[in-house]
């Protein structure tokens, strides 16, 4: 019997089964999200009770959304700026980017914005700002 061999024998496990069989290694393509959960069972029920949650939530809101705001009129001022690049980019088609650019892309972001002071609008948040990138990505 080779060292190798007797390495693994000593490593074997309740019922027989080894730990290089218990812990098989799935190529990342064969994966999926059970897999995963399998990492952490606890996580799928992780929950609180509805209080603690909103709580939460409304502290979270609170600590992110300066930063939020901030991130926003970063993008819209970049976004707006590479308007000038348009002029050696693209100076044929200039009149159809703008309008996209400045007639679609930065109105959505300045909206946003806007939409960000309104408490009322504070679980959306995330969802507007997902929408505000694609449109963006899109207006591009």
């Amino acid at each position: 019997m080779t060292r190798e061999n007797e390495s693994q024998q000593k490593l074997t496990l309740g019922a027989g089964k080894s730990i290089a069989e218990k812990n098989k290694i799935i190529p990342p393509e064969e994966h999926s999200f059970t897999d995963y959960m399998q990492l952490y069972p606890a996580a799928q029920w992780l929950r609180f009770p509805q209080k603690v949650e909103r709580e939460f939530i409304a502290n979270y809101y609170d600590l992110t959304i300066k930063t939020t705001r901030w991130a926003f009129m970063a993008g819209f001022l970049i976004y707006a700026l590479f308007g000038f690049l348009d002029l050696y980019v693209a100076p044929i088609s200039l009149r159809e980017v703008w309008l996209v650019r400045f007639g679609i892309g930065c109105p959505v972001l300045l909206l946003v914005i806007f939409l960000s002071f309104i408490k009322r609008l504070a679980p959306f948040m995330q969802l507007l700002g997902a929408f505000a990138a694609t449109i963006g990505g899109w207006a591009w």
